[in-house]
């Protein structure tokens, strides 16, 4: 089982904290975002980790490589991390994923590694992560048919939903190659690359199988200001 982590952007709404350091690099209890889930991943035998870096670049690198020296992780460079979103970082790491099993974490993201468990156990299964109890409309939310996901409502939509997505999903090998091949229209054919990998993983929905997990009463949190900081410290 691969990781990619999606560590490129800035956090303007956490200034004046990362004018000094990239998002990821605000800790949480005493440890930067990325190191929690490196952490797990870890902890849950996941060692083929790659991050997709940008903004300060060489912190989080610098890092990684001093916290966990026996493990060798490989960063995907975005030098174009002001012009672009976290569909392209995705995109530059297409050589580790198409048609590979790999979980996608959005770096900003802390979680119970319970949700790992969940990722290992459904190993070949695509897997849509949710939470029925935040409908958040400035973040992606989903919409299920039969516990299957239907399609997802993007941020500031407003349309009746089954919840937030929380900014993680597991892919299989059929569902890594649909992604890429949507991206790759994106990207090149439409030269769109400010867009959110989200709108890739809505359009491959009804072309592959996805299974939706409700995470309900299963800890996380999404830090995007600093009313999640807080939260996320109080959780965690």
């Amino acid at each position: 089982m691969k990781a990619i982590i999606l560590a490129a952007g800035i956090g303007n709404r956490l200034k004046p904290i990362t004018e000094n350091i990239p998002k990821v690099m605000i800790k949480i209890n005493g440890i930067p975002l990325i190191g929690h889930q490196i952490k797990n991943l870890i902890e849950k035998g996941i060692k083929e980790i790659y991050i997709c870096v940008g903004y300060k670049k060489e912190i989080i690198i610098d890092y990684c490589k001093k916290e966990f020296k026996n493990i060798d992780i490989k960063f995907i460079k975005n030098k174009d991390f002001l012009s672009t979103n976290n569909m392209y970082s995705l995109y530059l790491a297409k050589n580790y994923f198409n048609g590979e099993n790999f979980i996608l974490i959005n770096g900003d993201m802390i979680f119970d590694k319970k949700i790992l468990d969940i990722c290992l156990k459904n190993n070949g299964k695509s897997i849509a992560f949710y939470d029925s109890m935040d409908f958040n409309e400035t973040e992606p939310r989903i919409k299920l048919k039969d516990n299957e996901a239907q399609s997802l409502v993007l941020p500031k939509i407003k349309e009746e939903t089954n919840g937030r997505t929380i900014g993680t999903f597991l892919f299989n090998k059929e569902s890594s190659e649909k992604l890429l091949e949507d991206m790759k229209f994106f990207i090149e054919k439409e030269k769109k690359s400010n867009e959110i990998f989200e709108l890739s993983v809505n359009n491959i929905f009804n072309k592959t199988k996805f299974d939706s997990i409700n995470v309900k009463g299963i800890k996380w949190a999404e830090i995007d200001n600093f009313d999640d900081l807080k939260k996320a410290e109080s959780i965690f």
